[in-house]
């Protein structure tokens, strides 16, 4: 049987990861205020373009017809806009959401934003990606343990016990996501005043989950410098398509065995 696994957590890269989110988290809070509902979103789809989370392409997606973003589709399947004042912002979010928010690439993007529109606003859009990188990877590990895991096809290098803790912490808040975005989808395109407060009241909730989760982070990335003796970074497991193969029954294990046996006999 043929999976598709999406871009998700390790434990390892699940605790790094949720220190830098919670070190630039203080950047969303003030993105409503610096950018255009339409920059940020079309910052936030161009960063799930890559990361491919069903939780946000419907979330984002309403949010940005919310905020007048022309195509919220094209965004968030390729990382593209069509409007040229926007392109920038989405080329700062794919490249982050290609490189998980490290690298020259991202840099070079994020050097634009600040030699167009000032540094506010670039630490802004990071501020938007890094959150988008949570909720991404977030819900792709949750449905990797919902569809994949329980369904005996588990990922290679993933831990059975680390995505069911995961699901457990976060599986309530994207539930409520999932309504959330069901919701929004009978809501009218928006003023901006109205969807600044819409943005800055959904960061609340996510946030009460995302601390307690960094501050863990902060410890067992002490823990991981300490045993390893050198700042390992640890990346998201990458996209993949595989063939998945169901395990063997005791009893087939044992018919194989006997098939085998008998054939060597004189």
């Amino acid at each position: 049987m043929t999976r598709n696994y999406a871009k998700m957590w390790t434990w390892q890269s699940a605790l790094q990861d949720h220190v830098r989110i919670l070190q630039h988290l203080h950047y969303f809070f003030i993105t409503p205020f610096i950018l255009t509902g339409k920059q940020a979103e079309t910052t936030s789809l161009s960063v799930n373009s890559a990361n491919k989370c069903p939780y946000c392409t419907g979330l984002h997606g309403e949010l940005g017809r919310i905020n007048g973003v022309d195509d919220p589709k094209k965004a968030n399947e390729t990382g593209e806009s069509d409007d040229k004042e926007l392109q920038m912002f989405a080329n700062y979010g794919s490249a982050f959401g290609r490189n998980n928010g490290r690298g020259d690439e991202v840099k070079k993007a994020y050097d634009e934003l600040v030699s167009k529109y000032g540094k506010s606003v670039a630490n802004a859009a990071e501020g938007v990606s890094y959150t988008l990188l949570w909720g991404s990877l977030s819900g792709n590990t949750i449905n990797s343990f919902l569809f994949n895991t329980l369904a005996c096809a588990k990922r290679e290098r993933s831990s059975f016990i680390f995505e069911l803790l995961f699901t457990l912490w976060y599986g309530f808040l994207f539930c409520v996501i999932k309504v959330t975005s069901w919701l929004f989808s009978f809501l009218p395109e928006m003023p901006r005043v109205a969807c600044q407060m819409i943005a800055f009241i959904l960061g609340i909730p996510a946030s009460i989950f995302i601390v307690p989760f960094a501050i863990l982070g902060m410890i067992g990335s002490g823990l991981l410098l300490l045993f390893n003796g050198c700042d390992t970074i640890y990346e998201p497991l990458p996209p993949v398509t595989g063939d998945c193969k169901v395990s063997e029954t005791p009893s087939e294990k044992e018919e194989e065995q006997s098939e085998e046996t008998f054939a060597d006999d004189p």
